[in-house]
C-alpha cells in the first residue's frame, strides 16, 4: 500500500500490485487525482526525489518503479496552463 499526500489535502491510500510499471503508477494516479499526467510530478524515496519518465524510446510498460510495501509517494500538481496569468 501506498500513501500520497497533497501539502493540506487528505491522503490517498492505493493498493498496487507487488511489481508495479511506470506507465501503471501514472495512469493510476492520473485517474484518482482527476489530473493530466504533464500536470502531476512523483517523488519517492527519502529524501524524496522525483520520479523520472523512461526515455522516450523506452515503453512505460517495462519500467519497473523501485517502490516497496509501506513507501510513500508525494505528489505536486501543477496549475492548469493560464491560471495565474494576467490578463494585461
Amino acid at each position: 500500500m501506498l500513501t500520497h499526500s497533497l501539502h493540506s489535502l487528505p491522503q490517498l491510500m492505493l493498493t498496487l500490485p507487488l511489481t508495479v510499471t511506470y506507465a501503471s503508477i501514472t495512469d493510476q494516479l492520473s485517474r484518482e487525482l482527476d489530473t493530466p499526467l504533464g500536470r502531476l510530478k512523483i517523488k519517492h524515496g527519502f529524501p524524496p526525489k522525483v520520479l523520472q519518465a523512461p526515455a522516450d524510446d523506452v515503453d512505460g510498460d517495462d519500467v519497473i518503479v523501485p517502490i516497496q510495501h509501506g513507501d510513500r509517494l508525494s505528489v505536486e500538481i501543477a496549475p492548469e496552463p493560464g491560471i495565474g496569468e494576467s490578463l494585461a
